[in-house]
């Protein structure tokens, strides 16, 4: 049964996004020759169905508090904690937004050029000094009204903490003055029995794990069932020519992921200063 429900899972990713790699980055490519702003719009309207679909395939469900702290309008910063890519497809089916990843997903066969179709942001980790240049770009694209999510400690964790947050990515929304909105996940229960402490690995994918091995257990499994909390949004408001200034920020961000963490993960332990 196992294998039957991997199988149809594959196949229907696969096909999902083959289908929209070919029909929306035509549709894209053609509203694009009259405006490229209303053609990236239009992608962005698409990521919340399409996550929410990829969700449902992956028999992902979801349990989310703090719904009324989504902002009314968009063009807004989402970040959230990061322990493996299930919170993140989950995370954008509740609040749209194109994720700003790291550069080497840029070249995965089908994956890459479908992120590049949703507008991903690809950050190249080894070059620190181009955080300028990402900057421009993420302002560019919160003004066009597309909200952008990013996950400040750099890397994936076990879940069970938080890293500290990176603080260059914040400056887009300082600079503009629009919404910061934290979001926290935890997986509660795999087919239905909670995790063990000691088998985090199960969802979460970190430590170097190679990634198509952990992809598949994961697809076996009956039912994910994860809990989410909205938390309320925070306008900055700070000097970001400042480094101090901006860890500031990005510490007073992390302690409100911090405290929701507490409230919705039973294992969660804290904030470690690495």
């Amino acid at each position: 049964m196992k294998s039957i429900r991997r199988f149809f899972r594959i196949v229907s990713i696969l096909l999902l996004f083959l289908i929209s790699i070919i029909l929306l980055g035509i549709l894209k490519g053609v509203i694009r020759l009259f405006s490229r702003t209303k053609g990236d719009q239009m992608i962005f309207y698409i990521i919340k169905p399409f996550c929410t679909l990829i969700r449902w395939i992956c028999g992902v469900r979801i349990q989310v508090e703090g719904l009324e702290n989504i902002p009314s309008r968009n063009g807004y910063l989402v970040v959230g904690n990061h322990y493996s890519y299930v919170e993140v497809v989950s995370t954008m089916s509740v609040v749209p937004a194109v994720p700003v990843s790291k550069s080497e997903i840029r070249s995965w066969p089908v994956f890459g050029h479908a992120a590049r179709i949703g507008g991903t942001v690809f950050v190249d980790r080894e070059k620190g000094g181009l955080s300028g240049t990402y900057i421009e770009v993420l302002m560019k694209t919160l003004t066009k009204g597309i909200n952008i999510i990013f996950f400040p400690e750099g890397t994936t964790t076990d879940g069970t903490y938080l890293k500290r947050f990176k603080s260059a990515l914040f400056v887009p929304a300082n600079r503009l003055k629009v919404p910061v909105l934290p979001v926290v996940s935890t997986v509660t229960a795999i087919n239905g029995k909670p995790v063990p402490p000691d088998h985090r690995d199960l969802i979460a994918w970190y430590g170097g794990a190679s990634f198509v091995p952990h992809a598949m257990r994961l697809l076996a499994f009956r039912r994910i069932d994860m809990k989410f909390k909205i938390c309320e949004p925070l306008i900055p408001d700070y000097d970001d020519s400042s480094i101090d200034e901006r860890r500031k920020f990005a510490k007073q961000v992390q302690s409100r992921m911090d405290a929701a963490l507490r409230e919705i993960a039973p294992d969660y332990q804290g904030i470690r200063d690495e």
